[in-house]
């Protein structure tokens, strides 16, 4: 039996949502410094709708079949206007990553362990956090001052003890270099659900997988494929589709 593909666009903390209209998407993820970046094309969207998403900023985009998965949260960078016009596109620009351009000026007068302070920095940030590994490596302070951008600070910190951190789905993840993968709850990526691998030009690997709204790098999978086997932690995800014809697409980078 075939399944409806959904999707759907909400207004956190309100009862907004944009659920029965053509949807073109093309969301970009990384583990980097860059912000993830999701494109959402809307048809006929009512001056209502598009009223409130211009109103709010923040956004979270859901796809699934029966159960809608959160594939992106962010805050509207873009919004084309919209013309009185059938049939007319309106076309949303939503980054993911944002966060407050607060200076903290914090003196911890007793030591302190990195972690702690990294806590604190992302609190500044205005920022919760998704994923922290239990065992992150530490270093004590001794009357540590923590003044100016606590991401800057952050980084200062999490840096030279090789911990990761990136904000996905506009909540920080915190992962040390050592963390083991939950092989028991793992994506798998075979033959059945993806293309072959392919290396870029930059040596690193992708795959072309069926469309995957709850993976975000960091996450890891386990790939079954011939010369290219075993678990991997993704670096980057570049998903695209719509829900009027073509489900949707994840090329998965390592």
């Amino acid at each position: 039996m075939n399944k409806t593909f959904n999707l759907a666009i909400r207004v956190p903390d309100t009862e907004i949502e944009i659920s029965d209209l053509d949807i073109d998407f093309d969301i970009i993820k990384n583990n980097k410094q860059e912000n993830n970046k999701a494109i959402l094309t809307v048809w006929n969207l009512s001056d209502t709708n598009y009223y409130n998403l211009c109103s709010n900023r923040q956004i979270e985009f859901y796809a699934g079949y029966e159960d809608l998965i959160l594939a992106f949260k962010g805050e509207i960078e873009n919004i084309t206007k919209k013309e009185l016009i059938p049939d007319k596109a309106v076309i949303i620009e939503v980054l993911d990553g944002k966060y407050k351009y607060v200076k903290m000026n914090k003196n911890y007068r007793s030591t302190t362990s990195s972690t702690q302070i990294i806590k604190d920095c992302i609190s500044a940030m205005g920022l919760g956090i998704s994923k922290m590994s239990e065992k992150l490596p530490e270093k004590s302070y001794t009357n540590y001052k923590a003044v100016g951008y606590p991401h800057v600070i952050l980084q200062n910190i999490t840096k030279p003890l090789g911990i990761i951190c990136s904000i996905q789905n506009n909540m920080m993840q915190v992962i040390s270099p050592d963390e083991k993968p939950d092989t028991e709850n793992l994506q798998v990526l075979n033959g059945t659900n993806s293309m072959s691998p392919s290396k870029s030009a930059d040596g690193s690997i992708e795959i072309d997988s069926k469309f995957m709204p709850a993976l975000n790098p960091n996450d890891y999978v386990d790939c079954q494929f011939t010369g290219f086997s075993g678990i991997n932690r993704v670096e980057a995800i570049h998903s695209f589709g719509n829900n009027y014809g073509k489900a949707g697409t994840t090329i998965v980078r390592f």
